[in-house]
């Protein structure tokens, strides 16, 4: 489940990255894009010919993870081929050869919230979590920055999620989960997903996926010795 919901959180950057909402949603205009079609070739072919902006990059972007956890693990571990500079932050530091190995920096909540071009919320649901993203949280991030969470429930202040989108204080939004769930029509950021243009990612709580069994490898062997201790029986690989 950690390794689908790092996935899934490394799905959201990169869909706001390359604004793949807006993408998907111009390219089926019926609009003359000042030129005729042409059949393409190696010599033939119209790079961005619907003249998008603003498509982005996570490459060498920062990205601070707060509620570092086994996800948290997991995302950084999927990162380090984007060479990011990936801080975070969380109530107990890490080793020095933890963050070594992951390649990662301790910081404060409000020196990762300034620095990071991508704040991932991982965090928990508890008194001091609920709505904590909310206008004084988002107020100390840098202009132009995206939100992402694949975090607990109920961590959103979801008004002022969406006027910051809409205001341009947050370049994107991407969420898997709710202030209420199922989610609440009323809630301020259905209009703006029904704005394809609009860059805001809303996904119905899937991030840990649905496995189907028969597709997992057969892991039986990690248990082997295990089984064995239990039954009594003659350990494998011993040593001593």
């Amino acid at each position: 489940m950690t390794v689908m919901v790092s996935e899934h959180m490394l799905t959201q950057m990169l869909t706001l990255a390359k604004r793949l909402r807006e993408a998907m949603h111009v390219i089926t205009l019926d609009k003359n894009w000042g030129m005729a079609p042409r059949r393409s070739d190696e010599d033939t072919f119209a790079i961005n010919f619907t003249g998008r902006q603003s498509i982005g990059t996570l490459y060498c972007k920062t990205i601070g993870i707060i509620g570092f956890g086994e996800i948290g693990i997991e995302l950084a571990r999927r990162l380090k081929g984007f060479e990011c500079k990936v801080l975070y932050h969380k109530r107990s530091r890490l080793s020095e050869f933890a963050e070594k190995d992951l390649n990662i920096h301790y910081t404060s909540q409000e020196e990762l919230l300034a620095r990071s071009d991508y704040v991932a919320m991982l965090l928990p649901f508890m008194p001091e979590t609920a709505g904590i993203v909310n206008q004084k949280f988002i107020s100390q991030m840098k202009t132009g920055a995206c939100l992402v969470s694949c975090g607990a429930s109920g961590i959103y202040n979801e008004k002022d999620v969406a006027e910051a989108l809409a205001s341009g204080k947050l370049a994107g939004v991407a969420t898997d989960t709710f202030d209420w769930e199922p989610i609440n029509m009323e809630s301020p950021l259905i209009p703006l997903a029904r704005n394809p243009e609009a860059n805001i990612v809303l996904t119905p709580h899937t991030a840990s996926g649905s496995i189907d069994p028969n597709q997992l490898p057969d892991r039986s062997g990690d248990y082997v010795n295990l089984v064995n201790f239990v039954n009594q029986q003659p350990l494998i690989y011993q040593v001593v």
